[in-house]
């Protein structure tokens, strides 16, 4: 009879297992985006940021490598690195790992259930909104952690907010909003392009939609969209036209428009790219997304509920969700409010559900101290107070490594072929500085072969990923490519199928090995 009375327990006041769910569900937000700084780009990121904010300049031309050193590198992250790199000065990697993860909190915690307000009750369902949003984050957590990548979904984010906001309420004076937020977007990340998309469509689409609308006020998509009246639909319009304009304030200008379309234009480089490739349905992100999809789609079947700017949207991005993972969030962002629209309806059950203590209780602590987010939490402290265990962690090379590779490129002429993954820790680590002649530019050394920067960096000449791949492929031409870039030193994993060829390579000797490491140089 105890156990059953404990199980049978409700709370009297049904706010207490709100605010209880509620706060666990923000904490297992927060721990799920809170990240080990081991991406390979933060670190040429934070470089970036220290030079800038160091010279007062912003990079025109490559500063780290010696194979593209003349190419003019749009650097369209740049106020995204002064940035990150006084949180990490003033506040360690700690602080680096909390302002991104905060960031990431706030779009699930608080915009994603006000973008999922119903237009008639101006409310969104408390248990619903919750329970989806963090499988939504689980779905999305690929681009999580100390990223660029991050101010993107917050910005699109953002722009949904800001036309639930004109849905609502035509008069809205949030849309003035939207010039000053394209100008510090288009200076932070390239992404800014899919909020202008996203602007675009709904405008579009608000205008075909406003006459039908008028003539069937009662149909049920009306009441799902609401299209703007005249008036606010033209405000709106000028509002965009500004904040289209506004993108067009940074170092580079229109130029900006052209490093975006040399990116999504290079599908060698998404063919190669980790993120660039379709998902992997075989790790926990992918599992998770499928069962997303498969959700998703049910719900929709059942309930018809998705307005009109949503059912034009989700196709697309759905299409390049599975082309590249990397979009997934974007699609999770579009789909997550039409998802918890649809099952407003289980409210009431979640409501009485959560009622009782036990399972209000037992869920909450489910939630804060979930087993695979207490091993990341693990990870970040471990990584982010010692210097040797964040490259044992991340597989980059010791202390011991980059100082005997400074020796020898201080005592040795010649090119060194560094790997790819390693470019960003290798630039970090470099000594830089201001050039004396006219053109102010940055020199920094031991130069790289190629990092993250460079994937998508094509001339007539060159592609320069695509010659690494050649040369690490062993291709035919890989010798002719070492030649090319005059390598005189191999800089590269121990274990990896190119590495180990030079050891039954006459023409080099191995100068340098641990765990690991190994270093060939060419004989003379």
């Amino acid at each position: 009879m105890k156990l059953k009375s404990i199980l049978n327990s409700e709370f009297k006041n049904p706010e207490i297992p709100k605010k209880l769910f509620g706060i666990s569900s923000i904490i297992a937000l927060f721990f799920l985006a809170f990240k080990a700084p081991l991406d390979p780009d933060l670190f040429w990121h934070l470089k970036t940021g220290e030079l800038m904010r160091q010279y007062k300049i912003i990079p025109q031309i490559d500063w780290y490598s010696y194979t593209m050193s003349d190419f003019p590198w749009i650097d369209h992250e740049w106020l995204t690195e002064i940035l990150m790199y006084l949180i990490k000065n003033t506040f360690g990697w700690i602080g680096l790992a909390i302002f991104f993860a905060a960031i990431v909190t706030f779009i699930f915690a608080w915009l994603i259930p006000k973008i999922s307000r119903s237009l008639e009750t101006k409310k969104s369902p408390f248990y619903t909104s919750f329970i989806l949003t963090i499988l939504g984050a689980i779905a999305s957590s690929l681009v999580f952690g100390a990223r660029p990548q991050v101010l993107g979904l917050l910005g699109v984010a953002l722009i949904l907010y800001i036309i639930k906001e004109c849905q609502i309420n035509n008069k809205s004076k949030i849309i003035y909003f939207l010039p000053f937020l394209f100008l510090l977007w288009a200076n932070m990340h390239a992404s800014f392009i899919l909020g202008l998309v996203l602007l675009g469509v709904y405008l579009a689409l608000d205008k075909n939609l406003r006459l039908p609308a008028s003539r069937h006020p009662d149909a049920d998509w009306v009441k799902l969209y609401r299209p703007l009246s005249t008036e606010a639909w033209k405000n709106l319009s000028r509002i965009a036209l500004l904040a289209a304009a506004a993108t067009f304030i940074n170092p580079y200008g229109a130029k900006i428009y052209m490093e975006i379309a040399r990116t999504f234009s290079d599908s060698y480089g998404h063919n190669l790219i980790i993120e660039w490739l379709s998902p992997n349905f075989h790790t926990t992100e992918g599992i998770i997304f499928s069962f997303y999809l498969i959700f998703l789609f049910i719900v929709l079947c059942i309930t018809k509920k998705i307005d009109l700017f949503s059912f034009v949207l989700l196709p697309f991005l759905l299409f390049f969700s599975l082309q590249a993972a990397r979009n997934i969030p974007f699609f999770i962002l579009i789909s997550l409010p039409v998802l918890i629209r649809s099952l407003d309806g289980f409210e009431e059950i979640f409501s009485q559900v959560m009622r009782k203590k036990f399972i209000a209780i037992s869920l909450s602590i489910l939630l804060i101290f979930f087993p695979p987010l207490a091993n990341e939490i693990n990870n970040v402290f471990k990584t982010m107070y010692s210097k040797k265990e964040l490259a044992s962690f991340g597989n980059y090379p010791s202390e011991a490594a980059l100082a005997f590779l400074g020796n020898y490129r201080a005592e040795n002429s010649g090119n060194i072929l560094t790997d790819y993954f390693w470019g960003g820790y290798l630039i970090a680590n470099d000594k830089c500085q201001m050039t004396n002649d006219k053109k102010r530019q940055i020199n920094c050394e031991p130069k790289v072969f190629i990092d993250g920067r460079m994937a998508h960096w094509i001339t007539p000449e060159r592609h320069i990923l695509k010659d690494y791949n050649e040369i690490i492929d062993l291709k035919n031409n890989s010798q002719e490519l070492l030649d090319k870039y005059q390598i005189k030193a191999i800089f590269y994993r121990k274990d990896s199928h190119f590495s180990r060829s030079f050891s039954f390579n006459s023409k080099w000797r191995k100068i340098y090995e641990d765990d690991l490491v190994v270093i060939y140089e060419k004989k003379n």
